[in-house]
């Protein structure tokens, strides 16, 4: 397709752009992006999803000088390498850069928590988990609370549940 407005180059940004319900399409060739001040950064061929992560990284605090500095101690990735590539080294980058993973993963879904389908074998094995997260949260809150009574009522809970469904996983 040739530039809608020289008929001369190949057309290479597509510019979509929609006022007051009003849909406005121009395929356009760079020289006349540039000319109309249209960006054609994302041009085909040169998106990537570091592109993508990076946007949402660089929205974090900029007190993320720590966790910039971090590096893995397995594969020697630094934090600010992941920042610039949108991928991590190997396993054990997810635990050296937990408390930023965390952090972007909320900006990114909302959670930090697996929230989607589990299979169907372990439905009751995920709910409980999610019990047991959901009272040490309550226990954690009625001890800053100083509710020492409900804090115990709770302890008494999560030891139930424990004990019905054996050592818990996650500690």
């Amino acid at each position: 397709m040739l530039c809608e407005r020289c008929g001369k180059e190949t057309a290479t940004v597509y510019y979509t752009d929609i006022q007051e319900g009003k849909l406005t399409q121009l395929h356009l060739c760079k020289k006349c992006a540039d000319e109309l001040g249209i960006s054609h950064q994302a041009s085909p061929g040169e998106f990537a999803i570091s592109n993508l992560l990076g946007g949402m990284l660089d929205e974090a605090d900029e007190t993320e000088t720590e966790a910039t500095a971090a590096r893995c101690s397995v594969c020697g990735l630094m934090y600010g390498e992941f920042k610039e590539a949108g991928r991590l080294g190997c396993p054990t980058c997810y635990g050296s850069f937990a408390a930023s993973l965390k952090d972007l993963l909320r900006r990114i879904h909302g959670s930090s928590q697996h929230e989607g389908k589990v299979p169907s074998s372990e439905v009751g094995l995920v709910a409980e988990r999610r019990e047991v997260r959901r009272l040490r949260d309550d226990l954690q809150k009625a001890v800053d609370a100083e509710e020492f009574e409900r804090a115990a009522e709770i302890r008494d809970q999560l030891r139930a549940l424990q004990t019905r469904s054996g050592p818990s996983e996650e500690g």
